[in-house]
């Protein structure tokens, strides 16, 4: 079994987030991942979003700076959310890469 931690990088509806600049909040997300590391979670994953109050459209550069400061930890994307079908899908690496998989497929 593994434990860990999926997060949104929201900055609108995060009551913690009030008032922090969208840089603010991506440098402490990345505090949340490294201490998330730290205490022995197996797992961080950062959800995609398409919408202005959040800050993850692109979660692999996210994990990517992530990646430089943990050691152990596995970091992977969450859910995807479009505001075009307004639906959540969770895609596997090969239907992120294939291109005959329609978002709504994998909603």
């Amino acid at each position: 079994m593994q434990i860990g931690i999926d997060s949104f990088a929201a900055i609108a509806s995060d009551p913690t987030a009030a008032g922090l600049s969208a840089s603010e909040r991506l440098s402490n997300l990345l505090e949340e991942i490294v201490l998330a590391d730290q205490v022995g979670l197996d797992v961080f994953g950062i959800g995609e979003h398409h919408r202005s109050e959040y800050l993850d459209s692109a979660p692999a550069v996210i994990l990517a700076a992530a990646a430089g400061r943990t050691k152990r930890i596995t970091l992977t994307s969450a859910v995807r959310w479009t505001p075009k079908t307004g639906q959540a899908g969770s895609l596997t690496h090969n239907q992120r890469n294939d291109p005959h998989v329609k978002e709504e497929e994998t909603a």
